[in-house]
């Protein structure tokens, strides 16, 4: 399931960088999963693959050097903004 494996995909990321949140976020990818069931919407093998496939390109993509340069070209983005702002 396309939405289990984003929820778990976001809850994976917000756990990691807000560690006080994970019971929220992994309770709601949870509840994403269980309803996508019992709508009817998906098989619960659809949304177990779909969590295990949001979760490993999750943990992937937070390894990696590609996500530690976008995080630092944004963060100077957002400091060549503020700056620019604090002048005018």
């Amino acid at each position: 399931s396309g939405h289990t494996a984003t929820a778990f995909a976001m809850s994976y990321t917000l756990a990691e960088f807000y560690p006080p949140a994970r019971a929220i976020v992994w309770s709601l990818a949870a509840g994403v999963a269980v309803n996508r069931v019992v709508t009817v919407r998906h098989f619960a093998s659809d949304c177990v693959v779909g969590a295990w496939f949001g979760i490993v390109m999750a943990a992937l993509l937070l390894r990696s050097r590609w996500v530690d340069s976008m995080a630092e070209s944004i963060l100077c983005r957002l400091h060549r903004v503020r700056f620019t702002l604090s002048i005018d």
